[in-house]
């Protein structure tokens, strides 16, 4: 009983950026899973188990930022697909061949409106839980799934 109300009271004492950090790791951590088999989506390289801190990104098409929809863009399962830290991080997402890849994944209709998304989204707390469950629980499937 003292236990739950420890949990309870820790998990309201956390702040909207830790939040989001939280989301934003259980999030990214099903898309590597998702993806785990899948290659990069920038340049096609095959997955790889080698490397420091794993050889994937979960790499945005459209940025995550703050302006211009990336709020809205970030925690979307269409928009993130796992890519190779090179193209990730070094070529800035590679962006034209993704785009042609992700096409390909999703369909035309589907990168157009991800690209057209302008609205931004002002997360709170409950949605920020929400998604971080969700991505647990479905990383966990997908772990489960693919042993």
């Amino acid at each position: 009983m003292i236990r739950v109300e420890k949990s309870e009271n820790k998990d309201k004492l956390k702040t909207l950026r830790s939040r989001l950090s939280e989301a934003q790791i259980a999030f990214n951590a099903y898309i590597r899973m998702r993806d785990k088999w899948k290659p990069c989506v920038s340049c096609g390289t095959p997955p790889t188990e080698y490397g420091r801190g794993g050889s994937r990104d979960a790499s945005h098409y459209l940025a995550r930022g703050s302006s211009k929809g990336g709020s809205s863009r970030r925690f979307d399962w269409a928009n993130v697909h796992s890519s190779c830290k090179k193209c990730n991080r070094f070529l800035a997402g590679n962006l034209v061949p993704y785009r042609v890849e992700l096409i390909k994944r999703i369909g035309l209709d589907r990168v157009e409106a991800i690209e057209i998304t302008d609205k931004i989204k002002k997360w709170n707390r409950t949605d920020l839980k929400r998604i971080k469950v969700l991505a647990n629980r479905k990383r966990r499937l997908y772990e489960r799934k693919f042993r």
